[in-house]
């Protein structure tokens, strides 16, 4: 069968064959034929024959459900063409021979699926915070890096992607990480070793340094981690860490349009003259709405409800896509 002919099988043909479904629902590593799960009658009535398989020049077919786990299928089947005659004695019996070997093929098979899966999930759920995470394999390269990640590095200010290997810029900065990620890679731990690591890492601009935690991955693979464990790298950038939106504010501390305003000109470090000026207050209206907001924070002083602002968990979200 040619590649044109496997694509639309998958694509479409595979879910009208009358067999699947039916085979699906039989024991696991249990070979069977055609006819034991729909009469040829049946089967050369539907489209799946008429449209496809007799293109195919196909008719016969012994099969096998032989792995099924978590969302994931695997299984098999021999095909003959209508002159062969369906599958009895001696190749009946090598089928079954190879059912074990299948089922191993079939078992990695779901495994790399599920590697893909999970990594293809996390990456998408990690681009949507401005925190930086990077995830280095037992090999010294990356294997993940998220949006905030890749942002700072796209700066081309302390930080580098080299051969998918991460690096300093500053060359005192490069030896501390790549010392810190080594010593953090699994065989290296060691009861004197600190397992979390946090490091700041010098810009040629003169801006804040990026902060780095570094931390050891389980050797477990889990569907994102490397198999064999890794390292896990937060990368913070104070340029790219997202001020919290007013509409954020409002919806984490019930607030109104008005205080969530002045919430927001607070959290972006404003003094609250500034911020009554930014949002066209009186200096009066803004200090009547900073009550309010110590009320519904549960805070007293406004150098508290700033670092409430400051941690929140709307600081780490993009406001939107880009």
């Amino acid at each position: 069968m040619d590649d044109a002919l496997l694509r639309e099988f998958h694509d479409y043909y595979q879910a009208i064959d009358p067999r699947i479904s039916r085979g699906m629902a039989l024991p696991r590593g249990q070979l069977y034929v055609d006819a034991q799960l729909c009469d040829s009658r049946e089967l050369m009535r539907s489209e799946f024959y008429n449209d496809f398989y007799r293109r195919c020049n196909s008719r016969w077919m012994a099969g096998c459900l032989t792995r099924s786990e978590l969302g994931f299928a695997a299984g098999f089947a021999f095909v003959r063409t209508p002159e062969q005659g369906p599958f009895t004695g001696v190749g009946l019996e090598l089928a079954n021979q190879l059912v074990p070997h299948f089922a191993n093929a079939a078992r990695i098979q779901i495994r790399a699926t599920q590697q893909l899966e999970g990594l293809r999930i996390a990456e998408d759920s990690l681009d949507l915070i401005s925190l930086g995470v990077v995830v280095i394999g037992n090999d010294g390269r990356v294997q993940l890096i998220n949006r905030a990640a890749r942002q700072a590095i796209a700066r081309d200010d302390g930080l580098a992607l080299n051969s998918q290997e991460l690096t300093a810029m500053h060359h005192a900065s490069a030896d501390a990480l790549r010392d810190a990620i080594a010593a953090a890679l699994p065989g290296r731990l060691t009861a004197t070793n600190r397992l979390i690591t946090t490091l700041a890492i010098q810009r040629p601009s003169g801006r804040q340094p990026f902060e780095i935690l570094i931390a050891p991955l389980p050797s477990e693979s889990n569907g994102w981690v490397p198999v064999g464990g890794g390292v896990l790298l937060l990368v913070t950038d104070r340029d790219l860490l997202a001020n919290p939106s007013a509409g954020a504010l409002a919806a984490l501390f019930g607030l109104t349009p008005a205080e969530s305003r002045v919430a927001e000109s607070l959290a972006m470090g404003q003094s609250l003259k500034e911020c009554a000026e930014a949002a066209g207050y009186t200096t009066e209206a803004a200090r009547w709405h900073l009550k309010q907001l110590f009320q519904k924070t549960g805070t007293r002083r406004q150098a508290e409800l700033v670092k409430l602002f400051a941690t929140s968990v709307a600081n780490y979200f993009y406001a939107d896509d880009e």
